[in-house]
């Protein structure tokens, strides 16, 4: 596919994530999404290829959490399919073999630029090109507590004990459409028991306030593509580094909130817009930097960010 095969933006959408980097920093959103748009493709240009290899990088604790997700996916499947869970030795081996394999990725930055979506780069390694000893210490003990709490969830015994509960999605991307806006959501596990329908986030580091309203928006997925009604969803977050499950349901102004939010996030994404129609966005100085310095130290733009030179 070439430069004349593609629009000549990126598509217009939203999601969670895309939110969250606009709350973070309007600038690394800008770099994000706009500035890195084409960056796959050979012609395109210098400036786009590097954001959009920048954007690929991941820190040692994101790397975590995504091979935590991944050992859950795991142990679901190999339940859905057998009817038995993976022992910790075996989950652990997994999770080291992802790890060291990241870690290897990142030794290699000429592998890394020409295929940046296969390969890691580590954010550590890139930028200071070490891992910090003590991380890699916590993480290492980290790693057993939150597979035996994974193993001990409130949300997994619930499915392994009922002969009735099915999976209805894991891992799955999926989109529905808030009015003109394409959402895109991507739940880590929901599943029902009878009549109640349970969300799943796991969670690897501390309790957030901003995990009760991501579990609302999943919960407001729900109820609108599913037609589930509000009585019979359970919204949970399972925190693995502590063991506890913090559950609760919904209401109808849980849900009024929650797409209130989800409309004021909208709007001030498309305030930042020349052409609303082609999501074509203003220029780059109309995304401002966070003034919060200290979220610059883990941002994947620092090296180019033009608020920071």
């Amino acid at each position: 596919m070439t430069m004349g095969q593609i629009p000549a933006y990126p598509e217009w959408s939203w999601s969670q994530s895309r939110h969250h980097l606009l709350t973070e920093c309007k600038r690394k959103y800008y770099y994000h999404y706009y500035g890195s748009y084409p960056g796959w493709l050979a012609e395109a240009s210098d400036e786009a290829k590097r954001l959009y290899r920048l954007k690929q990088l991941r820190t040692l604790n994101l790397v975590f959490g995504e091979v935590m997700h991944r050992l859950a996916h795991v142990a679901l499947q190999r339940w859905e399919r057998e009817r038995a869970l993976p022992g910790e030795e075996e989950l652990q081996h997994i999770a080291r073999m992802l790890l060291n394999q990241a870690v290897r990725d990142s030794r290699d930055p000429v592998e890394w630029w020409e295929t940046p979506t296969r390969r890691t780069m580590l954010h550590e390694l890139y930028y200071g090109g070490t891992l910090p000893a003590e991380l890699v210490a916590e993480l290492k003990e980290r790693l057993p507590l939150c597979i035996r709490h994974l193993l001990q969830s409130t949300s997994l015994r619930e499915r392994c004990g009922s002969a009735t509960a099915e999976t209805v999605e894991a891992e799955h991307l999926s989109k529905w459409f808030l009015e003109e806006t394409k959402v895109y959501v991507k739940v880590d596990w929901i599943y029902r028991v009878g009549e109640k329908w349970v969300v799943v986030d796991w969670k690897t580091g501390e309790k957030e306030e901003a995990h009760a309203t991501q579990l609302k928006w999943y919960g407001l997925y729900l109820h609108q593509c599913y037609h589930v009604p509000l009585s019979q969803i359970e919204l949970r977050a399972e925190y693995l580094l502590t063991g506890e499950c913090e559950q609760f349901g919904v209401t109808e102004q849980d849900m009024d909130e929650a797409l209130g939010r989800m409309h004021a996030s909208v709007r001030e994404m498309r305030e930042l817009l020349a052409d609303p129609e082609r999501n074509a966005p203003l220029p780059e100085e109309a995304f401002p930097a966070t003034s919060d310095e200290r979220k610059c130290l883990w941002c994947n733009f620092q090296e180019v960010c033009s608020a920071r030179r």
